[in-house]
């Protein structure tokens, strides 16, 4: 995982934090980034599951109502990106 991309926005997180008077890193909180981020994409998530229930394949149906928030993030964030593998 790149920090660089959380880079700004932990920053952020840990000032929120310390000036609601929670117990924060004094320059960056990653883990309330990351938090943030799989917050804001409930509607992403939302539309892939409605791609989902459309699918020919039964079992991607299937998944689009039984697989929760959290495992459709892992399933996403462990897909080998295939622009960026070598072609043969």
């Amino acid at each position: 995982m790149k920090l660089g991309r959380y880079r700004r926005a932990a920053e952020a997180a840990a000032r929120e934090l310390q000036q609601a008077g929670r117990q924060a890193p004094p320059q960056r909180a990653y883990w309330a980034a990351y938090r943030t981020d799989l917050l804001r994409a409930t509607d992403g998530l939302a539309v892939l599951r409605g791609a989902a229930r459309d699918h020919d394949d039964p079992l991607v149906a299937e998944a689009a109502d039984r697989l929760t928030d959290v495992r459709l993030l892992d399933i996403l964030a462990w897909t080998p990106d295939r622009e960026a593998a070598p072609t043969s």
